[in-house]
């Protein structure tokens, strides 16, 4: 890395090496330096000290704010060294993650009060013991770790020689520049998705930026189909997690359920996995949805990272943090909401896929374009032959949009109390012809297909034009999607809907188009208008 392309601050308790490593990034890549407890102190005239006896801290917050709105102001990019308690203000949190990147440097609580002993100039540490030092710098870095957690990756500058700080400082830096997406789901936690090439050589560095090295225990986690098509991306992940084991589940949709996620608990505790531990899932959506709720449940809840390998689980299952296994009675009716500490859609992934799965994965892309983006479905008008060519520059683009809209969707509605129930387009009446065909029918060509059914309801009870309505079919056949589907019978078609998770207290949902880019919740359609809709894609109708 030899430029910056960023803003990058440094956060982190005092004496933990900001303004120092700092000064020799920013001299490294050619960036301006800016302190903002120096720059205050020359602002004020005064030090730091002085400020917080004669003002307050409330004061000494207040003129920390003003700089740092300043400082974001700029577009240029410069190296920042906050002070010790910026992030205290949830402001200034979200300030800085519209215009660059945060990096805390850490070390442990005996060297910060070792380095803080040196000279007694810390307003915050002054006239106290050695020993009432060390116990206060306990009790602050306690009370502020919800806060330094924000931070995009941590580099710890406990013992390390500087350069092997700075050497660790630019690797983040260099990793974090794929950083597509940051999500922040209503319910507090949050998380980055990486998208580009040639993420999972350097995933050791993810790793210790996300501070889940070395001290945790890794399992990669995938099925038998991808071990042997991604075997170079497998074994390249097992060795940058401290070459730990690899868990397979056997590939297909059928196997998602209770027993198999049973036979990954059996491996786990039998290798004495803690709650420390660190799942890595590198498939599909099917493993990403098991992976997750092993996760969410091991022993009641570890980390996990989603590493999705098609184009579906990149834009779809592995982002908004819901995870399940199917049961006999219906699709994922076994789960739960529980996010991961990272996405990395590493793009390479794609190229061992078979335009099969690929097609499958643009199905839920054009969803995105029908409920939420007029503008992306256009541009997917457009832009056909580059997409169907897995065009680098148009693969990253629908992988990036499609994750902006599910993360904007996800940080308003978690839970899918409201808005987030937009996702399930199609889905209704998809899982219904999954269900049907005992789930050897791929996720997103059953998603398309519901897709085409949910355009004829809404275009049937005029919410959308027969103009709109083609408008989507034209797409869906553009790209190749199949018109109508074998051995659907519409009245095995309504019961199975019946089933669905999607059904509130007897009461059916639909999420049906009012046009391209919006869509609404329909609740208790009549049953002969459904049942008339599903002709949409039943070969007999369109001989």
């Amino acid at each position: 890395m030899t430029t910056l392309k960023k803003t990058v601050y440094f956060t982190g308790f005092m004496a933990s090496g900001k303004s120092r490593i700092g000064r020799a990034i920013a001299e490294r890549l050619h960036a301006p330096l800016i302190d903002t407890d120096a720059l205050i102190v020359e602002r004020q005239g005064k030090s730091i000290s002085e400020i917080f006896e004669t003002q307050g801290e409330v004061a000494f917050r207040k003129m920390e704010l003003d700089v740092i709105r300043e400082i974001a102001a700029d577009p240029k990019p410069k190296v920042v060294a906050l002070g010790g308690g910026t992030l205290t203000q949830a402001s200034v949190v979200s300030l800085i993650r519209k215009t660059g990147l945060i990096v805390r440097l850490w070390a442990t609580p005996e060297v910060l009060s070792e380095r803080i002993g040196r000279k007694d100039t810390r307003p915050l540490m002054a006239g106290l013991s050695p020993e009432e030092r060390l116990a206060k710098i306990k009790t602050m870095l306690a009370e502020r770790e919800p806060r330094y957690a924000l931070a995009d990756f941590s580099v710890e500058s406990t013992n390390d020689s500087e350069e092997k700080v700075i050497s660790a400082v630019l690797r983040g830096l260099q990793f974090w520049e794929n950083r597509a997406v940051y999500v922040e789901p209503s319910g507090g936690s949050h998380y980055p998705i990486f998208i580009g090439h040639k993420l999972i050589p350097h995933f050791s560095t993810l790793l210790n930026g996300l501070r889940l090295m070395p001290k945790d225990s890794f399992l990669v986690v995938t099925d038998t189909t991808i071990a042997k098509a991604q075997s170079r991306s497998l074994g390249m992940l097992k060795h940058e997690a401290g070459d730990c084991p690899a868990f397979k589940f056997r590939a297909g949709e059928i196997f998602k359920n209770l027993n198999s996620l049973n036979q990954l608990f059996t491996f786990m505790l039998r290798r004495r996995y803690s709650r420390k531990s660190c799942l890595l899932q590198l498939s599909g959506g099917v493993v990403g949805d098991m992976a997750g709720f092993a996760a969410a449940t091991y022993q009641r809840g570890i980390d996990f990272i989603q590493i999705p390998t098609t184009l579906l689980s990149m834009v779809d299952s592995s982002v908004g943090g819901k995870v399940a296994v199917n049961h006999p009675e219906g699709k994922n009716m076994i789960g739960a909401f529980y996010q991961p500490k990272a996405v990395v859609c590493d793009l390479d992934t794609l190229s061992t896929l078979p335009d099969t799965e690929y097609l499958a994965g643009l199905a839920e892309v054009i969803k995105y374009g029908v409920i939420y983006d007029a503008e992306f479905f256009k541009y997917l008008e457009e832009n056909v032959q580059k997409i169907l060519a897995r065009d680098s520059e148009a693969m990253k683009h629908i992988v990036r949009r499609s994750c902006e809209i599910k993360a904007e969707v996800v940080g308003i509605d978690e839970k899918e109390m409201g808005l987030r129930a937009i996702l399930n387009y199609g889905h209704t009446f998809g899982h219904a012809i999954e269900n049907l065909h005992h789930y050897e029918f791929s996720h997103g060509i059953g998603v398309s297909l519901g897709m085409r059914v949910a355009g004829r309801l809404a275009c049937m009870l005029g919410m959308i034009s027969k103009e709109e309505e083609n408008r989507q079919t034209a797409l869906l056949n553009a790209y190749g999607f199949p018109k109508t589907v074998d051995g659907v019978n519409v009245n095995a078609a309504w019961d199975s809907m019946g089933v669905d998770k999607k059904v509130e207290k007897n009461k059916r949902v639909y999420i049906l188009p009012t046009k391209i880019g919006e869509v609404k919740k329909v609740a208790n359609v009549e049953e002969a208008l459904v049942k008339e809709a599903w002709k949409a894609i039943l070969p007999e109708v369109n001989a």
